[in-house]
């Protein structure tokens, strides 16, 4: 599927805070790992999703960055 957006300013964005959530255990203390996965959860309830995910391809049910890339 084709996109204009396909690879963006916004993909590069979400592709690179995939990878740092992916190293995240190796790179980070276990507190703060608890910090953004709170910060991540509160995202998810205030705007009903992904930012960046709603930012790439707008408001559609089921889209995700994993379903269109893969």
């Amino acid at each position: 599927m084709k996109n204009k957006n396909d690879f963006g300013l916004i993909f590069w964005i979400h592709l690179i805070l995939i990878i740092l959530v992916y190293a995240s255990p190796f790179l980070f203390n276990f507190y703060i790992m608890i910090v953004l996965v709170l910060l991540y959860y509160l995202q998810i309830i205030i705007f009903n999703g992904c930012i960046l995910t709603e930012k790439q391809f707008g408001k559609r049910e089921y889209m995700t960055f994993y379903y269109h890339y893969l």
